[in-house]
């Protein structure tokens, strides 16, 4: 009876002591990573819906027999054959 009266206090006083210095670890982390070095990164501004491109260049796999199998070759247009090698694009 003696030892689990002894031991019951013992372990919530130790509890304690585990949880304070967690949090003081924890507070002291914290404090190193804001103290990082700043880094200030430029680039230039450019927009993933813009596309340039030269019609001079020919486009892979085969150069384009006309201006919608040219387009075909760029994201984001299709080509509805009319026969033949012509066709409409489709955006």
């Amino acid at each position: 009876m003696k030892i689990r009266f002894f031991t019951y206090p013992l372990s919530i006083f130790f509890g304690g002591v585990l949880c304070s210095h967690a949090a003081t670890v924890k507070n002291q982390n914290i404090a190193k990573d804001t103290d990082a070095d700043v880094i200030t990164v430029t680039a230039p501004v450019t927009s993933p819906l813009e596309i340039i491109t030269s019609p001079k260049e020919p486009r892979q796999p085969v150069p384009a027999s006309d201006g919608s199998d040219y387009l075909k070759t760029i994201p984001g247009f299709s080509q509805i054959r009319n026969g033949g090698t012509n066709g409409d694009p489709v955006f």
